[in-house]
């Protein structure tokens, strides 16, 4: 799954739905977690 289609999955999931999210690498966690700090 791409970083933008797991970022989008993880913004539209139910409050308190858990996710176990597996990163490729430090640059991938980066980039989900400025994806998800921009939709915040």
């Amino acid at each position: 799954m791409h970083v933008e289609d797991a970022s989008n999955t993880i913004s539209e999931s139910d409050y308190g739905t858990h996710t176990l999210v597996v990163y490729e690498d430090l640059e991938t966690l980066r980039v989900l977690f400025l994806l998800r700090k921009k939709k915040g």
